[in-house]
């Protein structure tokens, strides 16, 4: 199927479930100045033969849907009213099954506090499960954040993907199966059984891991407290050698008034072993790349003198790095790969990829390069 075909699918979807979704008046000015964003996310599946639309209701609330494009069938799977919890993003992993994220407010005024969990939902909008990993009533705090997907591949493990977490020490009274570590940690979870194994230990000063997009845990980000428990205005970024091994440094990013100095490592691109990331590039921001063999050889991918470039640019379930953007009057994207750099010429189809921010976000952003066919 051509990439024009599947954007012409989305489009068609988009307007069938847009149109379900507003009611008759929405022509009038005062309903269009006050109505939400209509569709808000996106996702193909691994086939290119569905895509799940998540969708804003008229009580407030969302629902998410999946789209088979042959035929135009819309099959709902996941609905939420605007009292509940909220659909952030929707995303196929595997070819029968979609991962949802939902972010709940509870409390009220300064009691208010927000947090996130990640379900799994065959596409018939069956079979539905909590991905996010339970919390067990002996341990000593509950975290807010259900867990993020970093990898979509594991090794010898077709069903699963690499998920970030908050682990908390529990308390070990009567009890074999207490959890004694806390902090950031990575597990290989199976979509289907649900079934869990750790990858990365639970590390409290870690904030971030980041992987080759094919299974590997490559990159840690260390943030250190002082005695008082605040954490220090740095970042330590650590890397893993392509063979294995023990974690060697990568790198420093210091905070101050605002401005983050030093390489801020964003990807790893398996093909050349080196990380990917942003620097400062005279005066403006850069993307860079480091090699991974304990060089630190870093060269320049893109730099503008005007503007910063702040966003990396991947496609596919590797999430291969195809490119970057920037933003003057409009956003900007320039491809490293050639085949995706002749579809965004003039006299081919549009183009879709995903963007990846300089600011870590949970929910994924699709965004289209408009070009004249």
């Amino acid at each position: 199927m051509s990439v024009r075909a599947l954007w012409c699918g989305i489009s068609i979807a988009t307007a069938l479930i847009a149109s379900e979704s507003r009611a008759d008046d929405s022509d009038i000015v005062a309903a269009k100045f006050g109505a939400r964003q209509a569709n808000s996310d996106a996702s193909l599946s691994p086939d290119g033969t569905k895509a799940v639309l998540v969708s804003s209701r008229l009580d407030g609330g969302e629902s998410a849907s999946v789209v088979t494009f042959d035929g135009g069938k819309i099959v709902p799977v996941l609905s939420t009213k605007s009292s509940g919890p909220h659909i952030t993003y929707c995303q196929f992993v595997l070819a029968d099954r979609v991962v949802c994220n939902l972010y709940q407010i509870e409390g009220e005024d300064r009691d208010a506090s927000g947090s996130t969990r990640m379900v799994s939902i065959a596409v018939d909008g069956s079979d539905v499960k909590m991905l996010s990993a339970p919390t067990r009533g002996s341990a000593y705090f509950h975290s807010s954040y259900g867990g993020g997907i970093i990898d979509y591949n594991v090794p010898t493990k077709p069903n699963a993907v690499l998920m970030t977490r908050y682990n908390s020490v529990e308390m070990r009274t009567g009890t074999l199966l207490s959890s004694h570590s806390t902090g950031y940690m990575v597990e290989a979870v199976d979509l289907v059984s649900l079934k869990r194994s750790q990858v990365e230990l639970p590390r409290q000063t870690a904030s971030e891991y980041i992987t080759d997009g094919i299974g590997h845990v490559r990159i840690m980000a260390l943030q250190p407290y002082s005695e008082a428990g605040y954490a220090k205005q740095f970042v330590n970024y650590q890397y893993r050698p392509v063979d294995g091994g023990g974690w060697q440094p990568l790198g420093r990013v210091s905070f101050d008034g605002g401005l983050a100095e030093g390489f801020e490592p964003i990807a790893v691109d398996p093909t050349t072993n080196s990380a990917i990331g942003f620097d400062n590039s005279n005066g403006r921001i850069g993307l860079y790349a480091r090699a991974l063999d304990g060089t630190g050889t870093q060269r320049l991918l893109l730099g503008r003198p005007d503007v910063d470039v702040d966003a990396l640019l991947r496609i596919g379930r590797n999430q291969r790095i195809v490119g970057a953007s920037f933003a003057t009057e409009h956003r900007i994207a320039e491809y490293f790969d050639p085949e995706l750099r002749r579809l965004a010429s003039p006299g081919h189809c549009d183009v879709l990829f995903r963007r990846v921010p300089r600011s870590i976000s949970l929910m994924p952003v699709l965004m289209r390069v408009s070009c004249c066919c």
